[in-house]
């Protein structure tokens, strides 16, 4: 079952699934938006690339990539997630929260 953005602020607030910072304006109708965190690594360039310095992560044509989201998540084993790029940001490119 998908949870709605109801469930899901219902399952936080009960911990049954912690995402810290937790931030309602992340909530969509059934999801919540992972933010892209301080760092990331393509499978072109081999080396661990600070987001937070550089502002961005290149792919290269047929690269992959990995980033460190900026929340910290913990699901209990009634859960499933499925994690995915939000369809603006794959238009536009993928950035970075704000940091502190």
């Amino acid at each position: 079952m998908i949870l709605t953005n109801e469930q899901i602020t219902e399952a936080y607030r009960k911990q049954d699934i912690l995402i810290n910072p937790f931030d309602e304006n992340q909530l969509q109708g059934a999801t919540y938006d992972l933010r892209v965190g301080e760092k990331g690594a393509t499978t072109s360039a081999k080396k661990v690339v600070n987001i937070r310095e550089t502002g961005y992560l290149t792919l290269a044509p047929g690269d992959f990539g990995i980033i460190i989201v900026f929340e910290e998540l913990r699901v209990g084993p009634q859960y499933t997630g499925r994690f995915g790029l939000r369809s603006n940001d794959v238009r536009c490119g993928v950035k970075p929260s704000k940091f502190d």
